[in-house]
């Protein structure tokens, strides 16, 4: 059996009307992947007060809605949350923070609890945008998995989020690709090896 379908075969998909699409892509899945299940488990690590607008968040300052506010949890929680997970099956554990980046200071944090967590390669982080130190950072802790939301296409992305653009979070991607970083994104834009 092979364990890799071609992208000519996966776009293909997408053509179909959608009940063929959900029934082909539940071909491939039991051919390439089986009846396993890999499971992921996250902990929102910062939450609330966002200053970026998408209109889909309950984090964002411009939403109305009652989501709580704190700041980044203490490396101590995170690690018992991540350990705990990971017992209990998870292939991974996301750490998710509010906000478009980190501050110098939250990030400093971040990686100090990766350097004392025997599992970092199981570790994935969906903290906004990181910079090429930041990722190499990352990278040199043992992290090896980002995600980023493209929560839309290009052409309407600009409907649910001014703050920042489609082309940056895409620029993001592509530096974290460099650095061969395995990329997890929301949405159905591939760019990346997962």
């Amino acid at each position: 059996m092979k364990n890799k379908i071609t992208k000519k075969a996966a776009l293909k998909i997408f053509s179909l009307p959608l009940e063929e699409a959900l029934k082909t892509g539940e071909k491939f899945r039991r051919a390439y992947k089986g009846n396993e299940v890999s499971s992921c488990a996250i902990v929102n690590a910062k939450s609330g007060a966002c200053a970026e607008n998408c209109k889909f968040c309950a984090q964002s300052v411009y939403n109305k809605a009652s989501s709580p506010k704190y700041p980044l949890v203490s490396a101590k929680k995170l690690s018992q949350a991540a350990s705990k997970a990971i017992k209990s099956g998870a292939a991974c554990f996301g750490i998710v923070t509010s906000g478009n980046a980190l501050s110098n200071n939250e990030f400093a944090e971040l990686c100090s609890f990766v350097k004392g967590f025997k599992n970092a390669s199981k570790l994935g982080f969906s903290v906004g945008t990181l910079s090429e130190a930041q990722l190499k950072a990352l990278k040199k802790t043992g992290v090896s998995r980002i995600h980023h939301n493209l929560e839309t296409s290009k052409k309407f992305f600009p409907n649910i989020c001014t703050t920042h653009t489609y082309a940056q979070r895409v620029k993001n991607i592509r530096l974290a690709q460099k650095l061969v970083l395995k990329y997890a994104l929301a949405g159905f834009l591939a760019l990346a090896k997962v």
